[in-house]
């Protein structure tokens, strides 16, 4: 009687390591095996990657998605952004966004087309030719490359915050080191530094009431701290 008891207090501990084993390694081989990329999935237009698998790991629940956005973004500068959905249990989805044109960006020797942040995305085609021209001395840019011009991106910051309501014919390098922006009625002059989306806002205000004149003025400097109107 004493022998089975003691053979049950020793069979106990044993049934439950066993049964505990089991349990991991089934949880264990389900990491591994259960959650394997099998599918991938591209959702953009004429998007195409090259991943080195060797490089990452092949299971989902451990695939480095913002390390693998990071790395894409960085070699593939025509992308404005990834994002990198995991499908449980074995898919990953690509949602890409590509750079758009912004502007034709116009130099000595070069015409490109540029997105809102300044990167060259292309050279111009039948389509671009509604794009509204930069006219700046910048040196040659490569498809890719972002162009290292303050005053590029400031008159991109332009195009982007300007009233849409006014068509711009062309923005162009002025002189004291300014930016002039031509609208069909009038020439506006920016600053090089300052706060862009300020400097919009006092030229709306200026709008406002031309609208109520029913005329615009030939010119409107907002380079100095009261606006020159005539």
């Amino acid at each position: 009687m004493m022998r089975q008891k003691v053979g049950i207090h020793v069979l106990k501990p044993v049934l439950f390591f066993v049964f505990f084993l089991c349990i991991c390694v089934g949880l264990t081989l389900s990491i591994l095996y259960g959650f394997k990329i099998q599918n991938i999935y591209i959702e953009g237009e004429y998007v195409t990657f090259d991943i080195d698998q060797s490089k990452i790991t092949r299971n989902l629940l451990f695939f480095p998605s913002e390390k693998v956005r990071q790395m894409l973004l960085k070699e593939s500068p025509l992308v404005k952004n990834i994002q990198i959905q995991k499908i449980y249990p074995s898919t990953l989805k690509f949602i890409v966004t590509k750079r758009s044109p912004r502007a034709r960006l116009v130099t000595r020797d070069q015409i490109f087309i540029v997105d809102d942040e300044g990167y060259v995305i292309g050279v111009p085609d039948k389509f671009s030719k509604t794009l509204v021209p930069l006219y700046f001395d910048v040196p040659m840019q490569q498809i890719g490359e972002n162009v290292k011009s303050e005053g590029v991106l400031r008159a991109l910051q332009i195009l982007n915050f300007f009233p849409t309501e006014y068509t711009i014919v062309k923005v162009e390098e002025s002189e004291m080191q300014s930016i002039r922006v031509v609208i069909q009625q009038s020439d506006i002059f920016f600053p090089q530094e300052g706060d862009i989306v300020e400097h919009i806002r006092t030229l709306q205000t200026l709008f406002m009431g031309f609208r109520i004149k029913g005329v615009l003025p030939a010119h409107i400097d907002l380079r100095f701290g009261k606006p020159i109107v005539r």
